[in-house]
């Protein structure tokens, strides 16, 4: 690119420029004129003279053509590396983008450079930063293998490699005043306003998001983005998990292995496709079904897959949902816990055109009350969130993965003791305790369902 520079004194680009042209190369036209309303003074200064233009200094957006330099170094034998992203600071040393349906992941030039030119094994501590979610310190999640190799890293090396997304618990190694800081110093030699993000991990509060930005206004910024950690299910930018079959336990460093045979649970509800259905208004009391199956980790406490089979034909529809479901189950695998995927999902619409109704006629045990077994359903996100409500109220919000604890549940439900309607309208926060004698239990053993404090009692007619 410098050969056809502008400012390379050798291109052509320079020689045109500097000849005062009355026209311009058009590789449609071959040239076209100039106008001669505009005074073309190429001399710009601050303060004094003539200025053509309104707005003479910009930071542009460069997350993603930074990509278009340095994409392998044949010194360090590395592929994927990339250059900073303008002002930013570096989200991860090892992080993965998401950017028109592909996953990319890359490593930092910089730091990589900087390694090879203190005479640091490269390659192997990149390797550590990598199974240490992208950063070169050593936190409660970091395993004593890792932790040995980083430790090669000297403090004032370390030093210099903070990133935006490293840290633990409620803070970053970037602080969000650091990030206003770095903005609003450049802010004084733009005429524009600074494409830049202040991230903020998952913890925070929406007051820090608004002291932010206030901090933002009161330093001079024009404008800001700030982004939470997890605010959005879908995120361009993540830190890279690198579990693979094994695992590590926080806090103790023991490694653990996902079984290869696990169990399941798997939820059949309403389900409105997306052809006509004549004869049916906004309720259809005769969907079909979507099965949504939920694959559990039983000897380490942990969901690890969700599937859903649905009736269409559509390749396109059954594709996305497939990628939908995959991608959830990666999440979940890589330890996300079951309320943070819940909380995720509740912030999407999932109403559909039209609500399908079924009737868990099986478990009614002669029944009147058609209503109290009465589910609705519309669509395949709606149904994964409620059988997330269930599995939340089979595992006591993801605590308790325990068979015995999960068998009594289910059986509560099989004897038609609890209703799924209860456990999906409670969003799966029933809670099954021993009863204090005033009323009978309708489980046996003394045992009673109730509702916690902040859910009416109304959602649930079986709860004590």
């Amino acid at each position: 690119m410098w050969k056809k520079s502008l400012h390379n004194p050798d291109s052509e680009l320079f020689e045109w420029y500097n000849k005062k042209p009355k026209t311009i190369p058009d590789r449609f036209r071959g040239e076209r004129k100039l106008s001669d309303r505009v005074n073309r003074e190429r001399v710009i200064s601050y303060g004094t003279g003539k200025v053509r233009n309104e707005c003479r200094m910009t930071q542009a957006p460069t997350g993603t053509i930074r990509r278009a330099v340095g994409s392998s170094d044949t010194s360090l034998n590395l592929e994927n590396l990339a250059i900073s992203s303008g002002i930013e600071p570096v989200f991860s040393l090892v992080e993965e983008s998401n950017i028109l349906n592909t996953k990319i992941e890359d490593l930092s030039y910089a730091a990589a450079k900087l390694l090879q030119r203190e005479g640091l094994p490269v390659k192997e501590i990149l390797d550590a930063v990598r199974k240490n979610k992208g950063s070169v310190f050593v936190y409660s999640y970091t395993s004593p293998e890792v932790a040995k190799v980083l430790g090669k890293i000297p403090e004032d090396v370390r030093s210099v490699l903070v990133t935006a997304s490293g840290g633990e618990g409620n803070s970053y190694e970037i602080k969000p005043e650091e990030h206003v800081r770095m903005q609003t110093t450049f802010q004084k030699y733009n005429d524009s306003a600074i494409s830049k993000t202040v991230n903020l991990p998952f913890s925070s509060t929406s007051e820090d998001i608004r002291q932010t930005y206030v901090d933002l206004w009161l330093q001079g910024a024009k404008g800001g983005t700030v982004y939470r950690d997890r605010s959005r299910e879908f995120q361009i930018l993540n830190t890279v998990v690198d579990k693979g079959l094994e695992g590590t336990l926080r806090n103790n460093g023991k490694k653990i292995r996902r079984p290869l045979l696990q169990r399941s649970i798997t939820l059949e509800l309403p389900y409105t496709t997306s052809g006509v259905k004549e004869g049916v208004g906004d309720l259809d009391f005769d969907p079909e079904r979507c099965f949504t199956t939920l694959t559990f980790n039983l000897v380490n406490g942990h969901l690890t897959g969700v599937f859903q089979n649905i009736p269409e034909t559509d390749p396109e529809r059954i594709s996305l949902l497939t990628s939908a479901n995959i991608e959830l189950s990666r999440t979940l695998k890589n330890g996300r816990s079951l309320d943070d995927v819940i909380a995720d999902l509740e912030k999407i619409k999932m109403d559909g055109a039209r609500k399908g109704v079924a009737v868990d006629e099986s478990v009614m045990n002669n029944s009147k009350e058609t209503l109290r077994y009465q589910v609705e359903g519309a669509t395949t996100r709606g149904d994964l969130l409620s059988t997330l409500y269930v599995a939340r109220f089979l595992t006591d919000d993801g605590n308790n993965f325990d068979p015995a604890f999960m068998e009594e549940r289910i059986r509560g439900y099989e004897l038609g003791k609890i209703s799924l309607r209860s456990i999906i309208n409670t969003k799966g926060k029933l809670k099954l305790e021993d009863g204090n004698g005033s009323m009978p239990s309708i489980l046996g053993g003394g045992k009673v369902v109730r509702v916690p404090g902040g859910i009416s009692e109304k959602l649930c007619p079986e709860c004590g």
